[in-house]
């Protein structure tokens, strides 16, 4: 096994975040801790064939513990194929790590096993520690093996569950690609893409609900990025525990939503000649019947923006006023729609011309908003 730690970069800036990481070796700690330990609380989707070595791979998939103070490493593995001392590389896996009150800071992963220091000398008493994937499935897939504390420290009780739980699923903008990125110009990698910045986990923390996001960049729901059709869909991802394995099924009755939030459709109209209504809202509906059958009483909010406008943006306007319409006909109370006003130059564009940090923090206002009115939150 490989033993290093790497520094922990500040999220005050990209500048910051952009420096190479610090390694050097790091030795391991006297107590371990199992990961299926019963004081581990997972949060999101995760593959847990093997309890002793859960795994995962959406973005916003997190791991919490409390300790009593001490040092504290984390024991994963992961499949990231970029170097993460290349932070403008497409493909290395960073995690946002919450050290109690202290400022956010970023782990970059390394491929294969190794033991991360998340934490040194603390001082005595309660510190809950959060482990958070801020970058989508496709970077790498994180396997848990277990944690290491110093001699005379221990594991305390799990954090509480938050009370509420909201889902979200979607694409780029769900993901927070390229949130981070000075300018839109520049491509998206894994250390400007931060689900922890994106509307969705913003959102989640405003109103003190449990988060769980799927969402895939260039996702559509009758067709992708660029037009592709068929296969590979969103519809078809969201029914996977790890959404990069076909056969990987998520078991619905392990976790059950009050709010799911769907924000698709930037991609179904991205190509020239945008899908027709019987044919996005056939799709569309396809997909909220399944939320519906796995989730009979949750609110189901069907979201818009902050990348459409003009024509397009009026047309999937109207292909959902139809949609929710049509289902209210038939008996349907809870679905609901909001609309995110398009990105401005003022507030910053990030990479491919996403929406920056600034614009998730103002779609998540207009979301904690209509999550008031519609669950009472």
């Amino acid at each position: 096994m490989r033993y290093l730690v790497l520094g922990l970069l500040a999220l005050t800036s990209v500048q910051a975040a952009g420096e190479e990481a610090l390694e050097g070796d790091s030795p391991a700690l006297a107590v371990k801790i199992a990961a299926n330990d019963p004081n581990l609380l997972y949060t999101g989707r995760w593959e847990l064939k093997n309890p002793a070595a859960p795994e995962a791979e959406w973005p916003g998939c997190e791991l919490a513990f409390t300790v009593d103070g001490g040092s504290v490493n984390l024991v994963a593995e992961d499949t990231a194929a970029g170097n993460p001392s290349n932070v403008r590389g497409h493909n290395a896996d960073y995690f946002t790590v919450c050290v109690g009150d202290a400022e956010p800071a970023v782990l970059a992963a390394h491929k294969g096993r190794t033991v991360y220091r998340l934490a040194g000398d603390l001082p005595k008493g309660l510190h809950t520690i959060r482990v958070f994937k801020r970058t989508e499935a496709y970077h790498g897939k994180v396997k848990v093996l277990g944690l290491q504390l110093d001699q005379g420290h221990a594991l305390l009780q799990a954090p509480p569950r938050p009370e509420r739980r909201i889902e979200f699923i979607g694409d780029s903008i769900t993901c927070g690609y390229g949130n981070e990125a000075p300018a839109q110009t520049e491509r998206s990698s894994g250390i400007t893409k931060n689900n922890y910045l994106a509307y969705g986990a913003v959102t989640a923390r405003a109103v003190k609900a449990e988060y769980v996001c799927t969402a895939w960049s260039g996702m559509g729901v009758f067709q992708n990025y660029g037009g592709k059709r068929g296969v590979d869909l969103m519809p078809d991802y969201y029914l996977r525990t790890l959404p990069t394995q076909k056969e990987s099924r998520w078991d619905f009755k392990r976790w059950t939503p009050h709010v799911v939030v769907i924000n698709l459709g930037t991609n179904d109209f991205s190509p020239k000649e945008p899908p027709t209504q019987q044919e996005f809202n056939t799709a569309y509906d396809g997909l909220v019947s399944t939320v519906r059958a796995n989730y009979p009483d949750a609110q189901i909010v069907c979201a818009v923006g902050s990348m459409m406008s003009g024509p397009k943006l009026e047309l999937v306007r109207g292909y959902l006023a139809a949609l929710i319409e049509a289902r209210k006909q038939k008996g349907e109370t809870k679905l609901h729609y909001v609309e995110f006003e398009p990105q401005k130059m003022e507030d910053g564009i990030g990479a491919d011309w996403h929406p920056s940090v600034k614009t998730h923090a103002k779609m998540a206002a207009v979301l904690t908003a209509k999550l008031k009115e519609v669950a009472g939150w």
